[in-house]
């Protein structure tokens, strides 16, 4: 992807910043950051004061936590001292090292009579179930009732679950509670998605 399409990525649907930082610590789930600019969502992200940000605190900020960004600032303009600029080009960055991603990442890992394995995702609960529809549908072998709309589909779904004891249905946080679905960081999409029907490409 180039910088372009990556900050498009990287912003939601009203065109504020939102993302998902992945920390290497496996007990710390995905946490999200958003930001009116780039800036803002640096910001958030280092919990700087945005009001008393300098650039030199930012470098410094983001050198602790994450690295050295020497690509970002060999071709930084030290004298313009654009912070929005900087925030931009760090972000990208960070994108790119998978450092932060704009989806949430899952794994249906329950391979039953005519379900194989597969992957959703989502910025935001409905866009995560509608993920989990589309890749449900895709999922079924040709023998399963795959003609039916996707509203049936999920209502058939939706009983089975509940006479497994899910007691609200189809429900992200019930299905990861009964391990039906995992929530997978970026370095274990590649290895899941070996095993599944579809691949995102930022598995590759």
């Amino acid at each position: 992807m180039n910088k372009l399409e990556i900050i498009n990525e990287l912003k939601n649907q009203t065109g504020d910043w939102m993302f998902y930082y992945y920390s290497s610590n496996p007990d710390h789930p995905p946490k999200c950051y958003t930001g009116e600019n780039a800036k803002h969502a640096i910001c958030n992200l280092l919990q700087l004061d945005r009001k008393t940000v300098t650039l030199d605190k930012i470098i410094e900020s983001f050198t602790r936590k994450f690295y050295q960004p020497f690509n970002v600032l060999e071709t930084l303009d030290v004298k313009e001292h654009n912070l929005e600029d900087l925030s931009v080009n760090l972000l990208v960055d960070l994108y790119k090292y998978k450092k932060i991603d704009p989806y949430l990442y899952y794994h249906w890992n329950l391979m039953t009579n005519g379900l194989s394995e597969f992957l959703f995702r989502g910025r935001t609960h409905e866009e995560t179930m509608k993920s989990f529809r589309i890749n449900y549908r895709k999922a079924l072998s040709k023998n399963c009732d795959r003609d039916s709309s996707s509203l049936g589909l999920m209502r058939k779904l939706n009983d089975a679950f509940v006479s497994l004891g899910l007691v609200n249905g189809l429900d992200l946080h019930e299905m990861i509670g009964f391990d039906f679905v995992k929530m997978i960081t970026l370095n274990e999409l590649k290895s899941s998605s070996q095993s599944t029907v579809n691949k995102y490409k930022r598995a590759l």
